[in-house]
């Protein structure tokens, strides 16, 4: 009897990308039954190990063959694999975004019946009634004639998600699956992919989370530097590295080598009473309340977490904060202790935005410098040559973070993470009062969250405030001593974060 046929063999594959190796020697076997987990650093290699094996590109010419047996003799053509399987992540939610393809998210669901971006085909009452169905099952039944764009990031991968799954694929490649879910969507998601893969579905998933790798996963794979490092079954799999083993990443705030957020020559400004202030904020967007009579104050140098489910409203509280979003008739928002209005110009100036919305604008070829210097003037890309003393700060930021290697990077050529820890560096160059932060360390590694809560724990006792959106209360750093929680555009707590803590049946507690 003859070896039996995996679905996906690869046999020494190589892959380039603009000239550079990104993998390397890769010899693996999917086999019907099995669901895989890859682990890795950013930058391993995972996102488009994912994208080689789906067949959406293909091996460099002179390393290596990829085969597929899905339904028959094994094959070199990627097309059975691409029409049995679907793909989920997050280039493909940033696709969405940038080329504001704003369908429905009934009809994004119905449009993975042919794995379309747009609805180009007609749908049965029966199919429609699947993907109905399929979006109940993820909670989202609520929202299904709502515009995609108009949905929070959790709700839009579950969406997405639902796309994927509408079709009922051979096989699902998820590329950081959870990222951006809150508490009650993960489990929801979660089993719903176990159910399908004890039904037969195969599944790869890339994760930097170990709390995200299903128990129904049989096999893990690990990534380094494009190639394997490791590979075989779940339970003889070694541990996951740990979070972070170094401590001295950032040297004292008294150290004279470290980026002061003022230069020495400029006079210690005169306290301010606070740096935003919100009274009796209302937000709407598409005519629906979102924000509901806010009342909120953030002090010079303070820490705040802003938790809640997804939809609850944060990514619109930071809109308002940076001054992307006025308040309806009513509301007010001051800023640095001021009542006269300030021009986007000021507030971009001493407050800094690092957000997944943000990072899906950065798809045009720029260096890594380039992307980091453009924070000088907020803009995507450089519109004016440097300065001598901008392109110094860039590169000192860019030291800061342990990013040097990436200073001549084309940025679309780099994983999620490695772009996510540029556009922190891009935020810092200005040395804001004030940084917001929209889940910042999503698509990060353990070492990688470890490294930037370790410098915002260092920015904050240079005396930037922070305000940090997160799903994982396990990510923030010790700085963040306050918390601000929201359910359905709502106040639910707000104060010390330690008060938030010792109230496990507080609303909002369970999203964090």
């Amino acid at each position: 009897m003859g070896e039996r046929a995996a679905l996906i063999a690869l046999d020494n594959v190589g892959y380039r990308r603009g000239g550079r190796q990104v993998l390397s020697g890769l010899t693996w076997r999917m086999e019907p039954g099995q669901a895989w987990g890859v682990v890795g650093a950013n930058g391993a290699g995972k996102s488009t190990f994912l994208r080689l094996l789906r067949g959406e590109i293909w091996p460099a010419p002179d390393q290596g063959r990829r085969l597929y047996g899905l339904d028959g003799p094994p094959e070199e053509s990627p097309l059975a694999m691409r029409a049995a399987s679907r793909l989920v992540s997050a280039e493909l939610m940033e696709t969405y975004r940038r080329r504001d393809w704003n369908l429905s998210l009934l009809d994004t669901v119905c449009a993975g019946f042919g794995d379309t971006a747009y609805l180009h085909h007609e749908i049965s009452p029966a199919q429609r009634a699947r993907a109905r169905e399929l979006i109940a099952e993820l909670g989202l039944a609520h929202l299904v004639d709502q515009p995609l764009l108009r949905l929070s990031r959790g709700q839009m991968k579950r969406a997405l998600i639902a796309r994927a799954l509408v079709g009922d694929p051979a096989i699902l490649f998820l590329d950081e699956g959870c990222e951006d879910l809150d508490r009650q969507a993960r489990p929801r998601v979660l089993g719903l992919l176990t159910r399908r893969v004890e039904a037969g579905m195969g599944l790869v998933v890339a994760s930097h989370r170990e709390d995200e790798l299903l128990p129904c996963l049989t096999h893990l794979l690990r990534l380094a530097g494009g190639r394997i490092a490791w590979q075989g079954l779940r339970q003889a799999a070694p541990p996951l590295s740990p979070a972070g083993e170094r401590e001295d990443w950032f040297p004292a705030a008294s150290d004279p080598t470290t980026p002061p957020t003022r230069t020495p020559d400029q006079p210690e400004p005169p306290p301010l009473p606070y740096l935003v202030r919100l009274r009796g904020v209302e937000a709407f967007l598409d005519h629906k309340l979102v924000l509901e009579r806010l009342d909120w104050e953030i002090a010079p140098g303070q820490g705040w977490a802003v938790l809640g489910p997804n939809g609850a409203g944060k990514t619109t509280l930071l809109r308002l904060l940076i001054g992307d979003l006025l308040p309806a008739l009513g509301g007010q928002v001051r800023w640095f202790g001021q009542a006269r209005r300030h021009s986007i110009w000021e507030l971009r100036q001493r407050i800094s935005l690092v957000s997944a919305d943000l990072q899906s604008w950065h798809s045009h070829p720029q260096t890594g410098l380039e992307t980091v210097i453009s924070g000088f003037t907020g803009s995507v890309g450089l519109n004016a040559p440097p300065t001598p003393e901008q392109t110094a700060t860039a590169r000192a930021w860019l030291e800061r973070l342990e990013l040097t290697h990436l200073a001549e990077r084309d940025v679309t050529e780099l994983s999620y993470g490695e772009l996510r820890r540029l556009l922190i560096a891009r935020a810092m160059v200005t040395r804001p009062d004030l940084l917001l932060l929209d889940e910042p360390f999503a698509g990060l590694d353990p070492a990688s969250r470890e490294q930037v809560r370790a410098l915002l724990d260092h920015l904050a006792q240079a005396g930037v405030a922070l305000v940090v959106v997160t799903h994982h209360d396990q990510d923030l750093p010790q700085a963040v001593t306050n918390l601000l929680a929201l359910d359905q555009g709502r106040v639910v707590f707000r104060g010390p974060r330690a008060d938030h803590r010792s109230r496990p049946d507080a609303p909002g507690a369970a999203n964090g």
